[in-house]
């Protein structure tokens, strides 16, 4: 019976292994090149693992092969052999190439040229698929957006090899518009479409596209130069329009659109005669008479960027804020202010901060700025007047007295809504807010008294009294949409928040025609609370008050004081971009933002915000959070200084891998290495004045530069024979035979590779530092990454004994080289008593006695207590 059960255990074991070996998977190792790579490539990243899937087996793909073998329990060896890809694949079952080899074999096609050319998907608006193989039936394995540019490696007819970001796969070739022309291929663009010419039209249009982004081209035909794309639902400004193609101008390019990708608002008829850019009109008296324009400019302040604002007024809403250096085409033209558009806005620059083409400069007399507020004159028994101060701003208060709580500032030479007027105090309405101001601080005009023109009547009856009311904005706390008619289907002007103030010009039962922040539209009347139809004249007796402006220096401001002028502070702080309170006391979060002003604009950094302070935040020339410094104050690792946030947004900027958070962390250190690489700077790993300098210059390299990157066997040995290995006490047999400066050799058992280290200071455990850059890139090709994981390696002291240890490859606090590309110091673990450790070092010193131990088990099966 037994040996029955034994011949059936037999069998059943020899069954299994004729299964296993039926699905076995080819090995993979170092210096392969195939699809079955690229297939284990893009199962590890669906895993999370940092690896660029590009089909080859090079060294950065056996680190990330141990990575994945170590952390399931298998030998770390590099190779993907049938155990590795068994587990890999059924983690990953989607990458399976025993599960997708029918789909992924690909057709047979001429075969493909060798090239290394740019190209950019047009595929007249969708995305287009990489696939996994050149089948039109394969594994999509991303979708790369109309525009976009790839990289192409080998082209054919129908298909081509592409790398597209960290992705390489198969697209067709139909799709792709080449940079230069392929060689010895015919085109396989279509002819160019001739169109009418186009007509003048100055529409609005929204970008209708299947989803996917939209071309703007160099030229009106469909292979010209990509000038940027336009995301699907974005509204642009038509100049001329063509039954193919429109010109239009987005975000500071002008260029070529197809006209059966938009969609035109109904009051932009093409028939109809050229009608000016639309803009929300000025709300205080110009300076200047703007002119129509369309002329180019580009932006030139003294390196921040510059505000698009809604108003032609330097208190008018900034719409968004636009980079020094931009191209714009301007619009409307005066010697104050310019209209234009950037990034789907349209509103107004100053002119002062533009920087002309000379052939652009105007050659006919100037024109009214085209608006888009509403032409019907103000209400019944309501002015308008300019506020007019020595310069300063003008309260608005709750009531009609000087100690009245204040609601908000007025800038001098506004014009506001007067509806009710006294001798010494006037009733206004302003940004929302209705309240009272001192009559002897407006200017009334003749102009600017209402006329008996009546407005445009509602489909509802209007209220038989027509007098301005106030009313509050009452939804169930959304916002209220303000329509261009009285009409649920109309155009929305705007979204009004809950809690609001409104004007109300006249009141029907379905419908108001009120006004809000500037702009006059229909709200619907069941979400609003009414107040008072008027504000009343105040009638006690005439008071004086002087006009208070908190943008003026009146007293040195602290940690702990509150008041207008803290709470201005504040405010001019955030609108320039830095992390500051606005309730009006000046808290912990104010001395911060206050610090990192005065750095940023070479003040003192005190946090205490004096006449200087004061003077430089009130004008033209003070600095944004994100401008470049004036001066450079060296960063390294682990620093959380005012000038990082801008180094790390130039880095961005430039393509390095970081993120902005104002925090010099083991990203930041990685991304100032490559720009120092790429920039041919000394590689220190810290950002002196001389990198900061490059950094922000006009000849800053991008992290697209190549770089001489190290042979793939650099650093590679045999390693020491595990008989030469030993275990030595750092207290006992090491520290009394070592010093500083000496230099060591590292061995990483499961890499091969080895790298010099020098002794930096020697206490309960060895601060060290690579020798030189070769082997801060060996060191870090060894370990995948810098990071603080505890690696096993073998050392070789200056006696010529190899010794086992552990250590880290993250740079922290200070070292004694500044061109090895590390920028500090890193930390080697020899064995230690374990009590020891647990008494001196019991986190990350006991940690690494943990490691070393186990490590040593594994080695020799010996147990050290």
């Amino acid at each position: 019976m037994k040996r029955t059960y034994c011949r059936l255990v037999s069998l059943l074991l020899a069954l299994m292994m004729l299964t296993v070996s039926a699905f076995a998977y080819e090995k993979l190792q170092q210096g392969d090149k195939n699809d079955d790579v690229l297939a284990m490539q893009l199962a590890l990243r669906s895993l999370g693992y940092s690896i660029t899937a590009d089909g080859s087996y090079g060294p950065a793909t056996v680190n990330v092969v141990k990575s994945f073998q170590r952390k399931h329990n298998l030998t770390p060896d590099g190779v993907a052999g049938h155990q590795t890809l068994s587990l890999l694949y059924s983690l990953a079952p989607a990458f399976d190439p025993e599960n997708n080899q029918n789909q992924n074999q690909a057709p047979t096609q001429p075969p493909m040229q060798n090239v290394t050319m740019t190209a950019y998907v047009s595929t007249g608006g969708g995305s287009l698929n990489l696939r996994f193989t050149a089948d039109s039936n394969a594994r999509v394995l991303a979708t790369i957006p109309d525009g976009a540019q790839v990289t192409v490696s080998q082209k054919g007819n129908t298909w081509s090899y592409v790398l597209y970001g960290q992705l390489a796969g198969y697209v067709m070739t139909k799709f792709l518009v080449f940079s230069a022309p392929a060689p010895t291929q015919a085109p396989t663009q279509a002819p160019i479409t001739t169109q009418a010419p186009l007509n003048p039209s100055g529409q609005m249009a929204v970008v209708t596209t299947t989803g996917g982004s939209l071309n703007l081209r160099a030229a009106a035909r469909d292979n010209a130069k990509v000038l940027t794309t336009i995301p699907y639902g974005a509204t642009i400004y038509v100049t001329t329009r063509g039954s193919i193609w429109c010109a239009t101008t987005y975000n500071g390019y002008s260029g070529y659109v197809m006209t059966k990708f938009l969609t035109f608002t109904p009051t932009s008829v093409p028939t109809a005669a050229p009608t000016p850019l639309p803009t929300l009109a000025p709300t205080q008296a110009p300076t200047n008479p703007p002119a129509t324009s369309g002329r180019i400019a580009y932006v030139s302040t003294t390196g921040g960027s510059l505000n698009l604002r809604a108003e032609a007024k330097s208190s008018g809403r900034v719409l968004t804020t636009i980079p020094n250096t931009t191209r714009l085409v301007i619009t409307s033209y005066g010697s104050t202010w310019c209209a234009t558009s950037y990034n789907g806005h349209y509103g107004y620059v100053m002119t002062s901060f533009l920087r002309f083409e000379a052939a652009t400069q105007p050659t006919q007399a100037p024109t009214p700025l085209p608006t888009l507020s509403p032409t019907n004159p103000p209400a019944i028994n309501s002015t308008t007047a300019y506020v007019r101060t020595s310069g300063g701003s003008l309260n608005l208060r709750a009531e009609a007295k000087s100690n009245a709580r204040i609601l908000t500032t007025i800038p001098n030479n506004t014009l506001i809504s007067v509806t009710s007027r006294g001798t010494s105090w006037c009733g206004v309405y302003y940004n929302g807010y209705a309240g009272y101001v001192m009559t002897s601080f407006l200017q009334f005009n003749s102009a600017s008294q209402p006329t008996a023109t009546p407005s445009p009547s509602p489909t509802n009856p209007p209220a038989s009294n027509p007098t301005s009311a106030y009313a509050m904005v009452t939804t169930s706390g959304g916002t209220l949409n303000l329509r261009q008619t009285d009409s649920t289907s109309a155009r929305v002007l705007m979204n009004i928040p809950n809690g609001a103030t409104v004007m109300v010009h006249s009141r029907g039962e379905t419908w108001c025609r009120i006004t809000y922040s500037g702009t006059t539209g229909y709200v619907m009347t069941k979400f609003l609370t009414f107040f008072s139809s008027t504000l009343p004249v105040p009638t006690q007796a005439p008071e004086t008050e002087e006009e208070y402006d908190p943008s003026q220096y009146r007293r040195t401001l602290k940690k702990g004081m509150m008041g207008e002028d803290v709470r201005w502070v504040q405010n001019r702080l955030v609108s320039l971009g830095y992390d500051a309170s606005t309730h009006g006391t000046y808290d912990d979060k104010t001395v911060s933002a206050v610090k990192a002003f005065q750095s940023q604009n070479g003040l003192t950094s005190d946090g205490v915000s004096g006449p200087q302070t004061f003077a430089i935040l009130n004008s033209d020339n003070a600095r944004r959070a994100d401008d470049a410094p004036l001066s450079y104050t060296t960063l390294r690792i682990d620093d959380e200084k005012p000038g990082i946030t801008p180094m790390q947004k130039a880095l961005k900027n430039l393509g390095y891998h970081v993120t902005v958070n104002g925090y010099f962390d083991e990203q930041t250190h990685n991304a100032v290495v490559a720009f120092q690489q790429r920039n041919s700077l000394v590689i220190s790993g810290i950002a002196d004045a001389l990198t900061q300098q490059v950094l922000y210059s006009t000849n800053a390299k991008p992290y697209s530069t190549p770089v001489e990157e190290l042979p793939a066997n650099a650093g590679m040995i045999a390693g020491p024979a595990v008989s030469d290995i030993q275990l030595l006490h750092w207290f006992n047999e090491i520290k009394p035979k070592v010093s500083t400066g000496q230099t060591i050799t590292v061995f990483d058992p499961n890499t091969s590779l080895s790298w010099n280290i020098k002794f930096y200071s020697l206490g309960r455990h060895a601060d060290s530092e690579p020798l030189t850059w070769r082997d801060t890139q060996i060191m870090n090709r060894s370990f995948g990454s810098t990071s603080w994981t505890i690696h096993p390696v073998y050392v070789l002291l200056p006696t010529g004994e190899w010794t086992m240890a552990t250590m880290h490859n993250n740079p922290h606090l200070y070292g004694s080289i500044t061109d090895n590309g590390f920028g500090g110091h890193l930390c080697i673990h020899f064995l230690r008593d374990m009590e020891e450790a647990q008494r001196n070092d019991p986190n990350y010193g006991v940690n690494n006695q943990k490691t070393l131990r186990n490590a040593w088990k594994a080695l020799t099966g010996e147990t050290v207590n």
